[in-house]
């Protein structure tokens, strides 16, 4: 029976490693992310409060350039909002590491007593 519980002791080990390094990966991930949600906000506030002169643009000219100057706004506000999806799945994951991490370090605690016990008897 303690053989039993020191393997599972062993795999827990491993599991604890990799769950820690998966956390450090997703907290990497997700500050790079928001960074970029940052970069992007400030890029599109700038883009944004151009001031154009009008004088300069006639004709169908004026047309195009203020129809690719609005596609563009809207490419990069879609960009901005999947950027802010892309973070809030990166939170639900790391969420769901940090609990797998503290199972498994409650687990690991539990499997150090019961080998403790085991060895005691």
């Amino acid at each position: 029976m303690l053989h039993i519980y020191q393997l599972e002791a062993t795999k827990l080990v491993s599991d604890i490693a990799h769950l820690k390094e998966k956390i450090h990966h997703l907290r990497t991930t997700l500050s790079r992310v928001e960074s970029s949600i940052l970069n992007q906000r400030n890029t599109f506030q700038q883009i944004s409060s151009l001031e154009v002169n009008h004088t300069r643009w006639h004709g169908e000219e004026k047309i195009k350039m203020f129809a690719k100057y609005d596609i563009y706004l809207k490419k990069l506000q879609t960009y901005i909002v999947e950027l802010e999806e892309q973070r809030e799945l990166l939170h639900e994951e790391l969420k769901r590491a940090e609990i797998s991490l503290y199972n498994a370090l409650q687990k690991q605690q539990y499997m150090q007593n019961k080998i403790l016990s085991l060895k005691n008897n």
